[in-house]
């Protein structure tokens, strides 16, 4: 008979794999899944080194050293942040008063070294708009400008007439706006310098053709004689403006109107600008603020539709220091205030602070009138640098009592980081001081 063929229930591992699977059982079941999982077949061998390494990594005795080194690091980062973000911060409330809702007059000196003063400040700025001409007119405009003329003919004076005529290089004529007489020559060493002086000149006809850029000139009336190249001249400027033809402009009512529009946009920007200006610790008063057009406002002429206006203007403000005011608003209030104790106005902004009266002039004025309506708010101003001294190093239950020292201080709360640390630190730079403002 064939031999009788096993069934899979009927095949049993070998006793060497068997012990191993037991004596992984006894010490891991992990390990017991793990050998499971790699299946009974292959070398006895090879399964029971598997197990081994199996527990190897789950050796308790290795888990105990990687905690040790992980409480270690810990420690030590722990350690390093207290020294990097070590620090306390004060928040003070420093003594406050809210005065009743009033208008206080005060008055004011410029420049003064006691009792409310006042500065002023000025800055300067233009603008110019293009504006659609709304008029036309004919011109018969003659170029201009400035010539240099010199003598180096002799060492006496060459009197020239009004009028007197140059030839320019383009071979127009020009002639001078006034009477001149040009200096003689002068020695220097062994040189003779020409004399020389500026004259005005313009075009005998009108026109472009008038319009000369840097050119050497004759005097016409020299022609053919010995000072024909001795007395001669040089531009100084270019000759312009000669034009003949139509130039568009604006009518007197446009003028006022369009000028208008400028002005309030040129009195903004300056504004600004001034605001900007204000150095820390000042206030700008209201309404306290002049404009003022430094030149003459121009409409300019043009060859095309487009006229372009410009306006060229300065603004004056008047300035107070910000702790004067305080103090001299709480001289004219509080009974209780001790002077040179320091004290600040908390919602300066809020309140309208402003001239009585707005002279003209403000650049020369020396007296001023200012009232302050709304609700001011006092604040005692504290010394910091006071406070972070007599804090460093203290013990953090010792921090009430030194407060108790200060007058104005109200209410004063600590932290200190890290929050395990007992004493404040030794250094100032590591002391903050913030504020708790109602």
């Amino acid at each position: 008979m064939p031999p009788k063929k096993k069934t899979i229930q009927d095949i049993k591992p070998s006793k060497k794999v068997s012990a191993v699977r037991k004596k992984v059982a006894k010490t891991k079941k992990e390990a017991v899944e793990a050998l499971h999982m790699e299946g009974l077949t292959g070398a006895p061998v090879k399964r029971k080194a598997r197990a081994k390494k199996a527990l190897k990594k789950t050796d308790p005795k290795k888990n105990r050293g990687i905690w040790i080194l992980v409480v270690a690091v810990f420690v030590f980062f722990l350690f390093a942040f207290s020294l990097l973000f070590s620090g306390s911060t004060v928040i003070l409330t420093p003594k406050q008063v809210a005065l009743p809702e009033a208008k206080v007059m005060l008055t004011g000196e410029k420049d003064s070294t006691e009792g409310l003063s006042f500065q002023t400040i000025s800055v300067e700025g233009d603008r110019s708009t293009q504006v659609l001409s709304n008029e036309a007119l004919p011109v018969n405009r003659q170029a201009h400008g400035t010539v240099t003329l010199y003598n180096n003919n002799s060492t006496k004076q060459q009197n020239l007439l009004i009028d007197t005529r140059l030839l320019g290089s383009n071979g127009q004529i020009y002639k001078t706006k006034k009477a001149i007489s040009i200096p003689g020559q002068t020695q220097e060493r062994s040189e003779l310098i020409p004399g020389h002086i500026d004259v005005e000149v313009y075009a005998d006809t009108p026109g472009n053709s008038g319009n000369l850029d840097l050119s050497d000139f004759s005097v016409v009336g020299f022609k053919g004689t010995s000072r024909e190249h001795t007395i001669y001249g040089r531009s100084k400027t270019k000759i312009t403006g000669g034009f003949t033809g139509s130039l568009y402009s604006l009518s007197m009512e446009v003028s006022e109107t369009e000028l208008g529009k400028l002005r309030e946009l040129l009195k903004s920007d300056l504004l600004s600008k001034l605001s900007a200006q204000v150095p820390d610790g000042y206030h700008l008063v209201d309404n306290g603020t002049e404009y003022s057009p430094l030149e003459k406002t121009r409409v300019f002429e043009s060859d095309t539709e487009m006229v372009e206006v410009y306006e060229k203007a300065q603004i004056t403000g008047i300035i107070i220091d910000k702790s004067i005011l305080a103090e001299s608003l709480a001289r004219e209030t509080l009974v209780s205030y001790v002077e040179g104790s320091g004290i600040l106005i908390n919602n300066i902004e809020s309140l309208v602070i402003a001239l009585v009266d707005s002279p003209i002039g403000l650049e020369l004025i020396n007296k001023a009138s200012i009232s302050i309506l709304g609700k001011p708010k006092l604040i005692w101003s504290l010394d910091e640098d006071k406070i972070k001294y007599d804090l460093i190093g203290i013990r953090k239950k010792q921090f009430d009592t030194v407060m108790a020292r200060y007058e104005y201080i109200d209410k004063a709360k600590l932290r200190v980081t890290p929050f395990w640390q007992s004493k404040l630190p030794e250094s100032i730079e590591d002391i903050n001081i913030e504020y708790d403002l109602d």
